[in-house]
């Protein structure tokens, strides 16, 4: 039997971009079990509410609802949102995705072959405004790159992309706030932080070749600027996750290797290796953000829920 399927979309200040998002989830085949999408704007109000409502009004069959949360964090925005869907399988777009149109068809497949205990994942493309330059292509991270299935093999599970059961993320205790926008830290990654205790709690991933998004790229996250800033945010999230119970020794660590990455990059641009230098500053911005994560951590007994 197919599941209930809700659909939930974040959004915080982009209207367009999510006008976009529903054009194109209103050109989706809906499968049997098709429930409602949600949308949960968070933080200030921008134009939201409208953008909503002239969709559902163009496409009705969506059975579009409106949420707003008043606190600007994408995970206490998904939690609020998950207290009010009940029961099934939720998939999770971002505002700013296309969608191939069997993408809740293949969701919804996927979870009648897998109704409990289980989360899933599909490949992700790119919308490009402006590319990255290809030299520098490899260092920047999947969401600018894309995500390939290979064989029913999945590289990565994006944000942008992906479904659960609502209980049994709501059961592992929801998103936590101190990651993903709006986090109080600036770490990045709370869909990745919840992949990690789903699969530390035995739940089988999931790959769902045919669920297939592409994800927008502006303009100014092709470049350098970005890339640096995107490191270090990596790097409080990897800072904040490892250093739990070991917050000093995690923080000496992250000194030592930021130490090692300037004196390379130092040498690197010496040499002109113009690649090799890349990589070193790049290596030290994420070295900062984990130490900052880690000193942070272990100001703390622990990550607070909200």
């Amino acid at each position: 039997m197919l599941p209930l399927i809700t659909v939930l979309i974040p959004t915080h200040g982009r209207p367009t971009l999510l006008g976009r998002t529903l054009a194109s989830l209103a050109a989706c085949r809906v499968p049997a079990g098709y429930a409602e999408a949600v949308v949960v704007e968070n933080g200030p109000r921008a134009g939201t509410e409208a953008v909503v409502a002239e969709a559902s009004a163009a496409a009705p069959h969506l059975r579009l609802r409106y949420l707003h949360v008043e606190r600007a964090n994408k995970s206490h925005a998904l939690n609020e949102a998950l207290a009010t869907v009940g029961e099934g399988l939720v998939v999770f777009f971002d505002d700013d995705v296309r969608l191939e149109p069997g993408v809740l068809e293949a969701y919804a497949g996927a979870a009648a072959r897998h109704p409990e205990r289980a989360y899933f994942g599909g490949p992700t493309d790119v919308d490009y405004e402006a590319p990255p330059p290809e030299s520098m292509l490899s260092f920047y991270p999947p969401s600018v790159r894309g995500v390939r299935c290979y064989e029913e093999r999945l590289e990565l599970i994006l944000g942008c992309n992906w479904a659960a059961y609502a209980r049994e993320v709501l059961s592992l205790g929801g998103f936590n706030p101190e990651f993903g926008p709006g986090s109080a830290t600036g770490a990045t990654g709370q869909e990745t932080e919840m992949h990690r205790r789903l699969d530390a709690a035995d739940f089988s991933r999931c790959v769902v070749s045919e669920a297939m998004v592409w994800h927008y790229v502006p303009r100014e996250r092709s470049t350098a600027g970005w890339l640096f800033r995107r490191k270090y945010r990596h790097g409080l999230m990897a800072g904040l996750e490892e250093s739990v119970g070991g917050a000093n020794a995690i923080a000496r660590r992250a000194l030592g290797r930021g130490i090692i990455c300037a004196a390379v990059a130092v040498k690197k641009f010496v040499l002109r290796d113009e690649e090799g230098f890349w990589r070193a500053t790049l290596g030290l911005s994420t070295n900062a953000g984990r130490f900052v994560g880690a000193l942070h951590q272990g100001r703390r007994s622990g990550l607070v829920r909200a």
